[in-house]
């Protein structure tokens, strides 16, 4: 990236007190998943816009699920919802998402005060986050790096950090709240609805008319690279049919059945138990739909390992729009006006060369080949 970590908690401390003594989170997924540079992320960004038109859903938009793979595979997805959005809708985004490197027991949230990206510094809402922590299956955990004892969780998770960017450029100035969902078992293992319930009225308690409630989830993982492969023949016609089931389920808002269909299934979806959670926490007028979807392996041509992205959106039909404040943002990088939102970003030199983006859900320390 082309400004430091350093730089960018200069520019928090500056902006106010509410920023003093902060711990940030460093991207990790810059330069694999999304371009590291400013300008680069956000000529990707408005060319994912400029080619998708999403018709808008009637009333508020309460929920969205959207993908998290690099952006070459899924960020095209992902633009047809966040394209929903409009700049100082919403002043706290809720994000819900699975963890890929460490399995773990009801839901995390990291103790920093933000998190970096190459548009700037994204605060999270403490106040919010402390009041969510009154439950017993919400817990905060440490940041450590290089501690080779312990396995990272946060440290080293892209399926938050890959969205700032859309949201950034959407909405300007908000505060986050990054959950990680792990696995919500009774004492046997066995998944505990009542868990799922319990984390969806934490969630309520803080969830107003300016809040936005995310799941970060890609959807089928196909292949022997994940375990999951009940079918040979009409590979992409299955896999789709398998996604397009779930979907139904989910916009539906059906818990019991997603969960049924799961097991009897064996679909992988990464993002399932974040998905049971926000199906309890929508409001009871919420309508969903499908916006989008596609499969890796129409992008590579490799039928053996497929990861499907779908984005959908949840609209309260009989709540009001948010307005639309278009401010500027005191922690993004200063000096050139974007566009596309109320953020702003550095007047950056020509666009370097990126990595390429990794495999779909491949580890962003590893080459850009399948896992």
């Amino acid at each position: 990236m082309r400004y430091s970590v350093a730089g960018l908690l200069f520019m928090a401390l500056a902006a106010g007190p509410a920023l003093s003594e902060e711990i940030l989170r460093p991207p990790v997924a810059a330069g694999s998943f999304y371009p590291d540079n400013p300008q680069a992320l956000m000529d990707a960004i408005h060319g994912f816009y400029r080619a998708t038109a999403t018709a808008p859903l009637p009333g508020k938009i309460v929920a969205l699920i959207v993908p998290h793979s690099g952006y070459e595979f899924s960020g095209q997805i992902a633009a047809q919802a966040f394209e929903l959005l409009q700049p100082g809708q919403y002043q706290r985004v809720i994000i819900l998402a699975p963890a890929h490197f460490v399995a773990f027991e009801n839901c995390s949230i990291p103790i920093a005060s933000a998190f970096v990206t190459p548009f700037g510094v994204v605060p999270l809402d403490g106040e919010a986050i402390e009041r969510l922590t009154l439950s017993t299956l919400v817990s905060t955990r440490a940041l450590h790096y290089g501690d080779k004892r312990r396995k990272p969780l946060h440290e080293s998770e892209h399926s938050i950090e890959v969205l700032l960017p859309f949201l950034q450029e959407r909405l300007g100035l908000f505060k986050l709240v990054p959950i990680l969902v792990g696995s919500l078992n009774d004492a046997h293992g066995n998944f505990n609805p009542n868990s799922v319930v319990a984390v969806a009225d934490a969630l309520k308690t803080i969830i107003d008319e300016r809040t936005l409630l995310i799941v970060s989830s890609d959807f089928t993982h196909f292949g022997n690279d994940f375990s999951f492969r009940p079918f040979n023949d009409n590979i992409l016609a299955n896999i789709q049919q398998l996604d397009e089931d779930a979907f139904r389920l989910i916009a539906r808002r059906d818990s019991e059945h997603l969960q049924k269909y799961v097991e009897k299934t064996g679909i992988t979806i990464c993002g399932e138990m974040a998905i049971q959670v926000l199906m309890k926490a929508l409001p009871a007028h919420t309508v969903g739909r499908v916006l989008a979807y596609d499969l890796s392996a129409r992008k590579t041509g490799n039928q053996d390992r497929s990861v499907s992205y779908g984005a959908l959106a949840f609209a309260d039909p009989t709540a009001a729009v948010p307005e639309t404040k278009v401010e500027p943002n005191p922690l993004a990088i200063p000096l050139a006006r974007l566009p596309g939102g109320g953020a702003t970003v550095v007047d950056a030199a020509p666009a370097e060369p990126q990595t390429p983006a990794p495999a779909p859900e491949a580890p962003v320390s590893a080459p850009s080949t399948p896992r």
